[in-house]
C-alpha cells in the first residue's frame, strides 16, 4: 500500500481512467435569429439557427453541429388571390470514434487503476495486454478511426389560392412541393497497435493489433420528392341550418431514390479516400428507384343543424407499382350519423350527456404495399416486369370497412378518446378511454360506456372479422387522494375463412 501511495515505481502508479477518458463537461452553444412582420397584404417569418455540441471524450472526437433555416411568406396579390411560400432546410454533421460509445464507456469500468494508458508512460504508445484493449486508443479518431455523417435537407411548398367571387364559398388552390435529401456516411477503421515495454531491452513489443487491415466504407443516399395538387373547396351554410362542404382534388407525386456504397482496404491509411485504397477485396453496391402515384379525391359533407350528418367520399388511386391495365383502383366510402344529444327530448330533459352520437359507415380502402409480418413491402416498383408475382399482388388490394354502428356518450367535464386504425391492415387495435376531470368533490359517478361493433373484410386474404368491445369504467375516489379505476372490458373476436 505504501508503494501505491508513493506512486513512483513501475507497476505501483495509480491512474483514474474516468478522468483520463472524459471531460468534466460537454460544451454546447445554440443561436437563433427570428424575424417576422409585414403589412396587411404581405406577411413574413424568417428564422436561422446554429447548434454545436461537443462530447464528453477527452479526445474531443465526438461532436455534432447543425445549421437550419425556415421562411414563411404569405402575400395577398389581389382581393381574391393569395400566394404562400414555405421554405425550410438544414445541414448537420456528426462525428464519433469508430467504436461504439457503449464499448468505450464499458472499457472504462474494466480498467484496473494500475494499468497505464501508455506503455512506459510514453504518449503515442498505447499500453495493452493480450486480453485488454485500451479504451483511450478506441476513443481517439486519429488512432483507431472515425464515423462521420452529413445530412442535408431542403423542403419547399408553394401555393396559390383563389376565392371565386361569382360562386360564394368556392375556392380553387394549386400547390407544389419539392423535397430533396442527401445523406453521406463515411466510416474509417484505422489499424492500430497496443504495446508493452521491455525494460531490459528498452523495446516496445506489439501485443494487440486492432482494425486490421485499415478500411473505408462510403455510403451516399439521395432522395427527391415532388408533389403537385389541384383542388376545389366549397363551404357554405344555407338557411342557417344546412351546412355543405365539398372537396375535389387531383394529386400526383414522384419519388426518386439513389443509393451508392463503396468499400476499400488500405495498406497505407494516410489518406482516407476510396481511390487510395487497394483493389484487393474491394466491394461496391448501388441501387436506384423511381415511383409515381396519382389520385383523384372527392368528398361531400352535409349536416342539418349539426344534428343529422352525412358524408360521401371516394378515391381513384393509380400506382406505378402495377402493370398499366391494373394500375388504378376505386375506393368509395359513406357515413351517416345522428347526434341524439342535440335532440330536444334529450337536451331539455337530462344533463347526463353533452355528446351522444350514433354513426354508421361503410368504406373500401386500397393497399399497394402488401406488407409482410415484418412490415416490409412485398411489391416493389416495376417488379411486375421481371419477377412472377401471385395474382393478388398484381393489382390493388381492397379492404372493406363496415362500422355497422357505434354508440358513444360521455358526461360533461370528461374527455373520450377512441382512435381508429386503418382498415387496410388486418390487425385490430382498439383503444378506448374515459378520463376523469380531476374534480375531487365528485364522490361516485358513472364515468362512461362505449360499444363498438366492427366488421372487417380483406378480400386479398379472404378473412372476415367480427369484433365487439364493451367498456364500462367506474371511478371511485371516496377516501382516496388518487384516482381508482375499475376497468371492465369484454372482447368477442370471431374469425371466418370464406
Amino acid at each position: 500500500l505504501a508503494l501505491f501511495r508513493e506512486g513512483t515505481q513501475e507497476g505501483y502508479k495509480s491512474y483514474d481512467w474516468k478522468d483520463i477518458l472524459t471531460r468534466k463537461n460537454a460544451p454546447q452553444t445554440q443561436h437563433n435569429i427570428n424575424v417576422n412582420g409585414g403589412t396587411e397584404k404581405v406577411k413574413y417569418f424568417m428564422s436561422v439557427g446554429y447548434l454545436n455540441q461537443e462530447g464528453l471524450y477527452a479526445t474531443k472526437d465526438i461532436n455534432f453541429s447543425r445549421y437550419n433555416f425556415r421562411s414563411n411568406i404569405s402575400a395577398k396579390i389581389s382581393k381574391y388571390l393569395t400566394a404562400d411560400a414555405q421554405l425550410s432546410g438544414h445541414v448537420q454533421d456528426k462525428m464519433a470514434p469508430y467504436d461504439d460509445d457503449t464499448y468505450i464507456i464499458h472499457g472504462i469500468t474494466r480498467m484496473h487503476p494500475y494499468y497505464s494508458p501508455y506503455a512506459n508512460d510514453e504518449e503515442g504508445k498505447h499500453y495493452g495486454l493480450t486480453n485488454f484493449q485500451n479504451p483511450l486508443a478506441r476513443s481517439d479518431a486519429d488512432v483507431s478511426g472515425y464515423r462521420k455523417e452529413r445530412k442535408k435537407l431542403f423542403n419547399g411548398v408553394f401555393s396559390l389560392k383563389y376565392d371565386m367571387p361569382f360562386i360564394p364559398g368556392l375556392s380553387a388552390k394549386v400547390l407544389f412541393s419539392y423535397l430533396t435529401k442527401v445523406e453521406e456516411f463515411k466510416t474509417f477503421a484505422k489499424e492500430f497497435k497496443l504495446y508493452s515495454y521491455d525494460k531490459e531491452s528498452g523495446k516496445y513489443n506489439t501485443v494487440f493489433t486492432g482494425n486490421s487491415p485499415s478500411n473505408l466504407t462510403r455510403k451516399d443516399y439521395t432522395q427527391e420528392q415532388n408533389m403537385l395538387q389541384f383542388s376545389l373547396n366549397y363551404n357554405r351554410t344555407f338557411l342557417d341550418k344546412h351546412n355543405v362542404q365539398a372537396l375535389f382534388l387531383y394529386e400526383q407525386r414522384e419519388d426518386l431514390d439513389d443509393y451508392l456504397q463503396a468499400y476499400r482496404q488500405f495498406a497505407i491509411d494516410a489518406l482516407d479516400q476510396i481511390n487510395s485504397g487497394s483493389d484487393k477485396n474491394k466491394n461496391n453496391a448501388g441501387v436506384a428507384s423511381e415511383l409515381a402515384n396519382a389520385s383523384f379525391v372527392g368528398r361531400i359533407n352535409y349536416d342539418y343543424a349539426s344534428k343529422y350528418l352525412f358524408e360521401f367520399s371516394f378515391r381513384e388511386d393509380g400506382s406505378a407499382k402495377f402493370y398499366k391495365n391494373n394500375r388504378w383502383g376505386f375506393f368509395p366510402s359513406v357515413s351517416v350519423g345522428w347526434r341524439l344529444s342535440e335532440e330536444s327530448f334529450i337536451k331539455n330533459n337530462t344533463q347526463i350527456f353533452d355528446n351522444l352520437k350514433i354513426r354508421a359507415s361503410y368504406g373500401v380502402m386500397g393497399d399497394d404495399q402488401f406488407l409482410d409480418s415484418s412490415g416490409n413491402p412485398q411489391v416493389l416498383p416495376f417488379q411486375y416486369q421481371s419477377v412472377p408475382l401471385p395474382l393478388h399482388y398484381k393489382a390493388w388490394s381492397n379492404a372493406v370497412k363496415d362500422n355497422a354502428w357505434m354508440l358513444q356518450f360521455h358526461r360533461p367535464g370528461h374527455r373520450s378518446a377512441v382512435p381508429y386504425n386503418s382498415p387496410a391492415n388486418p390487425v385490430f387495435m382498439r383503444v378506448c378511454g374515459i378520463f376523469n376531470s380531476g374534480n375531487n368533490d365528485v364522490k361516485r359517478h358513472f364515468s362512461g360506456f362505449l360499444i363498438i361493433y366492427d366488421l372487417f373484410h380483406n378480400t386479398s386474404d379472404q378473412i372476415s372479422l367480427f369484433f365487439i368491445t364493451y367498456v364500462w369504467i367506474l371511478q371511485d375516489i371516496r377516501n382516496r387522494t388518487d384516482l381508482f379505476q375499475d376497468f371492465f372490458c369484454v372482447r368477442l373476436l370471431c374469425l371466418f375463412f370464406l
